[in-house]
């Protein structure tokens, strides 16, 4: 086993990430779900305390990993991290998109975003929230999994490429002011 400098949620507990940082962030987090997802595999619990700094590198923590339709891993009580659609029992590759959402929210912002678990179509993103990150994190927040981006739809957005021809997620952006 591989020893973790730190977690991503130790690294946040100092700062949020920069658009750069986050970006560097969502590569290697992006690929390795890519790789899971392409074997049917989901990584469970994704969050920034099972995203691992290892030197300069970021690795998923590997003890969640099981096979979609293999059942949520979840306490009773639903997380933050987990979709809407977990209390059912099932998983996919879609919770793992929503995972990655809130972590990116939380990477950004060094708090997950408040309101998921309360059932309305709008997720509230800060005013200042990153505009080069607004739109994917919407999708990836979808009350509806199957309006969340694939990974090879997000693996094309942060490399930069057109993320092809999906539809976007419809759901209104309502922003608030801190004060």
């Amino acid at each position: 086993m591989e020893y973790a400098d730190q977690t991503l949620a130790q690294l946040l507990q100092h700062r949020a990430l920069t658009d750069d940082e986050a970006r560097e962030m969502l590569l290697p987090t992006l690929d390795a779900l890519a790789f899971l997802h392409g074997r049917d595999l989901v990584q469970g619990q994704l969050k920034p305390a099972n995203i691992l700094v290892v030197g300069d590198q970021l690795k998923l923590a590997s003890d969640t990993i099981r096979h979609v339709n293999a059942g949520t891993m979840s306490a009773n009580t639903p997380t933050v991290y987990d979709p809407p659609e977990a209390r059912h029992g099932s998983s996919s590759t879609a919770d793992d998109i929503w995972a990655l959402g809130v972590s990116l929210f939380e990477a950004l912002t060094r708090c997950p975003p408040s309101g998921l678990g309360e059932p309305r179509e709008a997720i509230v993103l800060p005013a200042d929230f990153s505009s080069a990150f607004r739109e994917v994190v919407v999708r990836c927040l979808s009350p509806s999994p199957q309006d969340r981006p694939s990974v090879t739809e997000l693996v094309a957005w942060a490399r930069g490429r057109s993320a092809g021809s999906a539809p976007a997620a419809t759901i209104h952006i309502a922003d608030f002011r801190n004060g």
